[in-house]
């Protein structure tokens, strides 16, 4: 049957006593519609300290939202937080075909327990912009076991500390620690500016050795 009232006027449904109110819980297969699209209706759902429950125990699709027009999605908390779970099969998927933010003002993790980690692994030609802004410290690798780090690149440069003056420090001294500078038909430019010493020392042995022509020369100072 239906419940109406007439002239547009308000429906109550138990403002009074304890009872409990249920719509649709029969186990007749039903459609339950709650609201309208007509104008400016509202839906309002709310409760106590008791909790609000959407879909839960037999498995379904949810859907919350839509992709129309100005529609927005606010999800909101206070100390609670927000937490998006899933089962191990269960992908989390966040697309945006505009601009997608994801911003802390404390900890940002992002880890994986059982797969790879991958940035920027769609053939996409755009940057990849990494600590760009503010004064801050950026680590890359961890020194763990057998943790290897690779920095590569196609026919692009790779450029390490290029323009602001700084100490640039590659390799460390301790124990069997080596360090290889290798090149094709490019070969190996180390420059300094008039100030600038280039020195080579060693605790060992310190060998210059060419297969072509080797020379040592001095435009300004004695070669000693």
């Amino acid at each position: 049957g239906t419940i109406a009232t007439n002239n547009k006027q308000g429906l109550t449904l138990g403002t009074t006593d304890s009872g409990n109110i249920s719509i649709g819980t029969d186990t007749t297969a039903r459609n339950v519609t709650i609201g309208n699209e007509t104008g400016a209706s509202s839906l309002e759902l709310d409760s106590g300290t008791g909790a609000i429950n959407i879909g839960n125990a037999i498995a379904k699709t949810i859907t919350i939202g839509n992709v129309t027009g100005a529609t927005a999605l606010d999800l909101n908390s206070g100390t609670g937080g927000i937490d998006l779970v899933s089962t191990s099969t269960g992908d989390i998927t966040a697309t945006s075909s505009d601009t997608l933010l994801l911003d802390a003002a404390g900890v940002l993790e992002l880890n994986s327990s059982g797969g790879i980690i991958s940035i920027g692994n769609d053939a996409v030609n755009q940057n990849i912009n990494v600590g760009t802004a503010g004064t801050r410290t950026i680590t890359i690798g961890n020194e763990s076991s057998s943790t290897a780090l690779e920095i590569d690149s196609g026919t692009g440069a790779i450029n390490i500390g290029n323009a602001i003056a700084k100490t640039i420090t590659i390799g460390n001294v301790t124990g069997a620690t080596a360090l290889d500078l290798n090149s094709g038909t490019g070969g190996i430019d180390l420059v300094s500016t008039s100030t600038g010493d280039i020195t080579a020392s060693s605790g060992d042995a310190l060998l210059l050795d060419a297969a072509g022509l080797l020379e040592l020369n001095s435009s300004a100072g004695v070669i000693s």
